[in-house]
């Protein structure tokens, strides 16, 4: 009997542990500079830029209370290069060993995921 309470248990513990509701948005509308996921002007690049930031969640993900806002980095990023735009940009989430630990210690109630961006800056001039 207690074997079983043990197993389901940690069963469930598990399932809590690996699941979330996890979204990451790139608005972008509101940017005053393109930012593209290709490179359709074929410019060479000026500068490479990379942007970390975490995104916060509460209760398994369900609830996320801080995001990083993207798009505001990326343009500030072609504007301190003196760029014009932003291509080749790839945004990708992921769940590194602190984000981890900080999960684990509080239960799944805090949920930090660690946002990168990753692109190209181009310039109109030649």
């Amino acid at each position: 009997m207690l074997k079983s309470v043990l197993s389901v248990s940690l069963g469930l513990l598990m399932v809590l542990l690996l699941t979330s509701c996890y979204t990451i948005t790139l608005d972008a509308h509101m940017a005053d500079t393109p930012i593209v996921m290709n490179n359709p002007t074929k410019k060479k690049p000026i500068k490479h830029f990379r942007i970390q930031a975490t995104s916060h969640h509460l209760i398994i993900g369900l609830i996320e209370f801080s995001k990083p806002d993207i798009a505001s980095e990326i343009m500030k990023e072609v504007h301190d290069s003196g760029g014009t735009a932003a291509v080749n940009v790839r945004i990708k989430s992921e769940f590194t060993f602190l984000d981890f630990v900080l999960n684990f210690l509080t239960s799944g109630i805090y949920n930090p995921i660690t946002v990168i961006a990753e692109g190209d800056v181009i310039s109109d001039e030649d």
